[in-house]
């Protein structure tokens, strides 16, 4: 488990000062050429190759999205649709019942988005490369960042590898049982005898 652990730790420090994100969550652009990334709970803002905005975090355990015809920001939770416009303001929050959760649903799966003047972007969401963001001509417009990439396979590699450790410790602990422990060592020349 301690070999595990720098792992784990570099997972959750990441996620929590945003150093490095482990799921993407969408992309999307609007009328105006402005790129939306979603990196774990946050949505980043880019004009060209430029940072200028980041969103968030979105109070959830996950969330996908994607930017709508009148550019405003279509956030679905496991709980709620929140509307946020492209400044980073929500403007509606809906709570939604989980099971009925239709538009994370479909977000989760989707690996495209056609913008408003017909361009299409795509994406595949395979931990096996770097994630890549392409438009209709192959041009990359987006590359997830190399810290990014790594806290994906980590994650995704703890997910297979924590239930193979656990089970093999348990296999371990079956066939190895502890011996009771006796409750007193005896030495060898301890004859029994006491003293008045």
């Amino acid at each position: 488990m301690a070999i595990l652990m720098p792992f784990l730790i570099f997972i959750s420090v990441s996620a929590n000062t945003g150093y490095a994100a482990s799921t993407f969550s969408g992309f999307g652009v609007d009328t105006k050429g402005y790129m939306y990334v979603g990196r774990d709970l946050n949505i980043e803002k880019y004009k060209g190759d430029e940072l200028v905005a980041v969103f968030g975090p979105i109070k959830a355990r996950s969330m996908f999205f994607t930017v709508d015809s009148d550019d405003t920001l279509s956030i679905a939770t496991e709980g709620a649709v929140i509307t946020m416009d492209s400044n980073g303001t929500i403007l509606n929050e809906r709570i939604v019942n989980p099971t009925r959760m239709q538009l994370y649903k479909e977000l989760a799966k989707t690996t495209s988005f056609t913008a408003q003047n017909k361009e299409t972007y795509s994406w595949d969401t395979s931990f096996l490369e770097r994630l890549k963001v392409k438009n209709s001509d192959g041009t990359v417009v987006y590359k997830q960042p190399l810290r990014d990439y790594f806290a994906r396979v980590i994650r995704y590699s703890m997910i297979v590898i924590l239930p193979i450790f656990f089970i093999v410790m348990m296999i371990i602990i079956i066939k190895n049982p502890q011996p009771p422990k006796e409750s007193r060592l005896k030495s060898p020349n301890d004859k029994g005898f006491t003293f008045d």
